[in-house]
């Protein structure tokens, strides 16, 4: 069983119950989950930007015996307006596994203005991929909370898509590299987990590669590698995180952690893939030697 297998994921009642509460009513259980989220709003109007937003207050309620789950969000900022969301009953499909739960539903609502909202899709799970060891000198470790991602159409104007403002991405990390005159190797690192922390305006995100080993000869993974403050940008794709000749902080066996320039990140690449902006690819050069490429999803539904 490998790390991925051991870490991650809540039970389906105690994750129910970290973000919400269980109340009984006439139709059955109504389970309430709140989730803080960030919105990447964007416009339809190609000569608009698309931008971003956190800390977006979203709450789903799941009534269990109509079997029926209903989404809405406090005000947020869209078009120069404050508006919130309010969707009408969706049936929704739910996995249960020893590890937890994950539910998924679409269908249609309205904006606090009147404006109809169309294409709402969501998935709120607590299958998710977490690393919960703090490693000294790098970003601390936050609560595990469900994971819910949401995309819907407001009106012909806008589109949005949500995000954690703090997500774990697990994958294979392949690396192709030379050494001591043997050009043309490789090493594939199962174990790793690429950590993408939004700031609260959005404009940066500081990334941490836990348990990263870019080489058999280098003998033990490093417990982490953190890149501080990495430009972000936003497309209709979603988001792109990048740097250039990036100084990292490494940790080292003792525990401490030091600015490492022998692992410099000649460049370095994060981009959101998939419908629900679930999963990323990711690309990057380490000090001229190893060059990495990475492909992995937060969230398992």
């Amino acid at each position: 069983m490998n790390i991925k297998s051991k870490i991650f994921m809540l039970t389906a009642v105690g994750g129910a119950m970290l973000l919400g509460g269980c109340n009984l009513d006439n139709d059955g259980t109504s389970v309430f989950v709140d989730v803080a989220l960030c919105n990447i709003v964007i416009p339809t109007d190609a000569d608009q930007p698309v931008t971003a937003q956190s800390n977006v207050k979203y709450k789903v309620v799941y009534n269990l015996g109509k079997a029926t789950a209903t989404v809405s969000s406090e005000p947020m900022a869209i078009g120069g307006q404050n508006i919130s969301l309010q969707s009408d009953p969706m049936s929704f499909t739910e996995k249960i596994a020893s590890s937890g739960y994950a539910r998924n539903f679409s269908g249609a609502g309205t904006m606090s203005d009147g404006v109809g909202v169309t294409s709402l899709k969501g998935a709120e799970s607590t299958l998710f991929y977490y690393y919960p060891t703090a490693v000294p000198g790098v970003i601390g470790v936050n609560p595990i909370n469900n994971r819910l991602c949401l995309s819907y159409e407001i009106g012909s104007d806008y589109k949005v898509k949500t995000i954690p403002q703090d997500l774990y991405f697990a994958g294979e990390t392949v690396t192709h590299y030379s050494f001591q005159g043997q050009d043309g190797l490789s090493y594939t690192c199962k174990d790793a987990f690429y950590r993408v922390c939004f700031s609260d305006d959005m404009k940066s995100a500081t990334v941490v590669l836990y348990n990263i080993q870019f080489a058999s000869q280098m003998g033990t993974p490093i417990k982490a590698i953190c890149l501080k403050d990495l430009k972000v940008n936003y497309s209709p794709a979603g988001y792109t995180v990048t740097g250039v000749d990036v100084v990292p902080l490494v940790s080292q066996q003792d525990g401490v952690v030091i600015e490492y320039k022998n692992f410099t990140f000649d460049s370095f690449t994060l981009q959101s893939t998939g419908e629900m902006l679930t999963k990323c690819i990711c690309n990057y050069t380490v000090h001229g030697i190893y060059h990495g490429a990475f492909e992995g999803s937060y969230m398992v539904y």
